[in-house]
């Protein structure tokens, strides 16, 4: 793969070429950086009016919609974003598919996942080989792996979440994680829609948790518990003791829209 500078590109290209490419605000043609194919062509595709900051690569065959804004030290490779989009410092995107109005912040990874409209990601979020539905959010530090994350879900911060199926209007609390891997083999999860997980809880797959479920904060939830709940059930467990399992019916309070 060869890289060229969009100064150096320039020079080369016809003037049809020139056009195109002056449709994008680039802060630093010297600095901004693409691949080029084996007849020096630009690989990318740019559909015009984004703004591209200084230190940016954009490698591969990737495209970059309109009204986008890459700010700087983002490294893109064969990835797509439609219109809309912010791309935050340092961010890093492979094999990425970005629709309207996803905003990435900062230095945050992004490898072979789907992201769906109005998606917030990051910062320094680590997401891959992932789908992710219509505005949801996936917060700092967060990791999200072989996972798809229904609409309007939310694990904002230090959570995990593997080979896992979460429904609609999920929130994962600070620290949760999926347990999915038993020192042999990897498990999945399966989280209902308007589940509430607490913060610190451990949820042990395989495993399948019913829809408007409440898991209370640094419960230990496995299978076998698992099968004894029913939906708008609560769950509380903190210690391995039989005496500290509470099953009760969850109240039907309507929840504030940014609790975490």
């Amino acid at each position: 793969m060869r890289i060229k500078s969009i100064s150096e590109l320039k020079a080369e290209l016809d003037f049809c070429k020139i056009i195109e490419i002056l449709k994008i605000n680039f802060l630093s043609e010297s600095s901004t950086y693409v691949s080029v194919d084996e007849k020096g062509k630009m690989e990318a595709k740019f559909e015009g009016d984004a703004i591209i900051y200084p230190n940016v690569f954009i490698l591969g065959k990737s495209e970059i919609g309109k009204n986008c804004v890459i700010e700087q030290g983002v490294n893109i490779e064969n990835s797509y974003m439609r219109e809309g989009c912010v791309i935050e410092s340092n961010v890093k995107l492979i094999g990425a598919k970005l629709f309207q109005d996803v905003r990435i912040k900062s230095s945050s990874v992004i490898e072979k996942t789907i992201i769906m409209n109005g998606v917030q990601i990051g910062p320094s979020a680590y997401i891959r080989q992932s789908t992710i539905f219509e505005n949801s959010k996936i917060g700092f530090t967060a990791e999200v792996t072989r996972s798809i994350i229904g609409r309007e879900s939310k694990a904002m911060h230090h959570s995990y979440i593997g080979d896992s199926i979460i429904g609609e209007e999920v929130n994962v609390g600070a620290g949760a994680i999926t347990c999915n891997f038993d020192g042999r083999e990897k498990h999945q999860t399966k989280i209902g829609k308007r589940v509430f997980i607490g913060s610190n809880a451990c949820l042990i797959a395989p495993i399948t948790v019913p829809d408007d479920c409440f898991i209370g904060a640094g419960a230990i939830l496995t299978k076998k518990d698992a099968e004894n709940l029913k939906p708008e059930m609560m769950f509380i467990r903190r210690c391995c003791n039989k005496d500290c399992l509470v099953f009760k019916k969850r109240q039907n309070k309507k929840r504030g829209t940014d609790q975490e």
